[in-house]
């Protein structure tokens, strides 16, 4: 320890007035524990003086935690700022030697707090707590791990007791991203002061502070059930807690009101009064424009009888929208896709029979199909017909539908385009959409259904990336026509000879045993998709016959 003056007697010295001061300091290498960058002799053990560090002598000081710089007022008090904060383990750690930080940084604005947690526990789970009383029972936590492939799990979850931690139904964070990098892992999320879940969250109010809850080092996970195993030190819980509400900056005075008017029309969140052919759904609810999780817009065009959807999220999942009558997942039509991190997108009409993975429309209904990610924002934008012409696997448009909403959807595999289950379940609007009061330009009341065309549907653009190029889809022909003859005599034709042909086909999902079991709903669905879909490319073999599923 040393005294130094405020004041500055000599010229070599310099002053600590009453304002910012720059402070720089440094520490002498430890003989033994050389910091240096690149790796000198020393570090090699080649050095032609290997004691070249020796006591009480002024040398190099070296890289990384051997130096830095602060800011400082030696004359005023210094107080903690309320808007952020560090917390390290052990506590007399810095930088790349602690082996768990975490991290905050609040935004008064927008009443929101950007958590960061870093550990060097490796294969571990890691996160951070909220806690009202310093006990597990009651505790509100943010728990998530990155695998060695570079695929992270980041949860909003709540310790009811001693046991594991479930999941949220509602997961209220964003700004998700987790990284592994030279042997530290990295979780980044934030939050809002108040979530509005009362129930699964703790928020940070006026006159409400909370603990913070540390893991230095979480236990075991395994991704495929989404289940983590106990930790393997006791976590660390603030003495002190965290109150948010200082930061907010004081409100401002209220205007006067203004002069009294006709109420506007109301517009919620799943459409509008004043028009019934265009809406939009947010998750929160509460968001605004980019800092939504998930967003859904549509917007009638009555110039192509069209309903055109927008569908944005912040995560790097598979997303969509789908369309049920009850509610309910199993009968749910869907349209689904994802947008890789080389640009290329992929968007699919697929059926939900119950709750097995969603089954691959023969026809794909989808139209104006385009998908981009940018800033960390996956955007999918397609059309739909009103009418469709499968009418076996789609719901029409033209009525009165519920929406459901794959706020947070699972992983995919862009090579086999399979998905894995949704991270947290679908939600659904609460009222039914209805397009029954839109009707196409020229039209007064809703077109009458088209008839489905002579020999299948129209053939996809080869343009676009749709399900065809990596599901079974067989091709679709429309028959050929002669020139029209006039009406002849019937004459006596005699019964056509039969052949048989084989056919050997590759489904590129995964085989279930119940696939083979003759009158089994899989069976039957199966064998309806693959006649559907041969029956518009027979249509070019002259006199067949029949066509049936062995």
């Amino acid at each position: 320890f040393f005294r130094k003056p405020l004041a500055a007697n000599e010229l070599t010295d310099q002053p600590l007035k009453n304002a910012p001061t720059l402070l720089i300091w440094a520490q002498g290498q430890e003989h033994g524990n050389y910091v240096h960058s690149p790796k000198t002799g020393l570090d090699e053990g080649h050095a032609s003086v290997l004691d070249f560090y020796r006591t009480d002598e002024l040398k190099y000081h070296g890289h990384k935690d051997q130096r830095g710089a602060a800011v400082l007022n030696f004359h005023g008090e210094t107080r903690r700022d309320p808007c952020q904060g560090e917390w390290r383990y052990p506590s007399t750690c810095r930088g790349d030697s602690c082996a768990y930080t975490a991290s905050w940084l609040a935004n008064p604005h927008t009443e929101e707090v950007s958590f960061e947690i870093r550990t060097k526990v490796a294969d571990r789970w890691t996160g951070l707590g909220f806690s009202e009383d310093r006990r597990m029972p009651n505790t509100d936590a943010i728990i998530g791990w990155v695998e060695k492939n570079g695929r992270f799990y980041v949860y909003d979850m709540w310790l009811s007791g001693y046991k594991e931690p479930t999941n949220d139904i509602r997961s209220d964070l964003f700004n998700v991203s987790a990284e592994h990098v030279d042997g530290v892992t990295t979780l980044r999320f934030a939050r809002k002061f108040d979530t509005g879940d009362t129930v699964h969250d703790l928020a940070f109010t006026d006159g409400h502070c909370l603990h913070l809850v540390f893991p230095v080092a979480g236990g075991t996970y395994n991704s495929v059930l989404r289940k983590i195993g106990h930790h393997a030190q006791n976590p660390a819980v603030s003495k002190t807690t965290l109150c948010l509400h200082d930061c907010r900056e004081p409100p401002a005075k209220k205007p006067p009101p203004p002069p009294p008017s006709l109420p506007p029309a109301e517009r919620g969140p799943e459409g509008s009064s004043a028009d019934v052919c265009s809406g939009s759904w947010r998750f929160p609810d509460s968001c605004a424009a980019d800092d939504c999780e998930y967003t859904a817009s549509w917007n009638y065009q009555a110039s192509s009888d069209q309903v055109f959807f927008t569908i944005t999220t912040r995560s790097n999942k598979w997303t969509g929208i789908g369309f049920s009558t009850n509610k309910a997942m199993p009968k749910t039509d869907a349209i689904l896709g994802w947008v890789e991190e080389t640009g290329r997108y992929f968007i699919m009409d697929v059926w939900m029979e119950g709750y097995e993975p969603p089954l691959l429309d023969p026809v794909q209904d989808v139209a104006n199909m385009s998908g981009h990610r940018r800033d960390g924002r996956t955007t999918l934008s397609f059309a739909r017909q009103r009418y469709s012409e499968d009418v076996g696997y789609d719901l029409d448009l033209d009525q009165c539908l519920y929406l459901v909403f794959p706020t947070h959807g699972g992983v995919f595999n862009a090579v086999s385009k399979k998905i894995r289950k949704h991270e947290q379940r679908p939600l659904i609007s609460k009222e039914a959409i209805c397009f029954t009061g839109c009707h196409p330009q020229g039209s007064t009341k809703p077109a009458s259904r088209p008839s489905p065309p002579v020999g299948g549907a129209k053939p996809s653009s080869p343009a676009e990336d749709t399900a065809d190029d990596s599901s079974f889809t067989p091709p679709r022909y429309t028959p050929k026509r002669g020139p029209s003859r006039k009406p002849s005599a019937p004459t006596t034709v005699p019964p056509p000879s039969l052949e048989e042909y084989h056919l050997r086909l590759q489904v590129l999902e995964p085989w279930q045993a119940s696939y083979g079991v003759r009158g089994s709903r899989p069976y039957s669905l199966l064998s309806q998709q693959l006649t559907k879909g041969l029956e518009p490319a027979l249509n070019e073999v002259s006199e067949k016959y029949q066509l049936k599923l062995k």
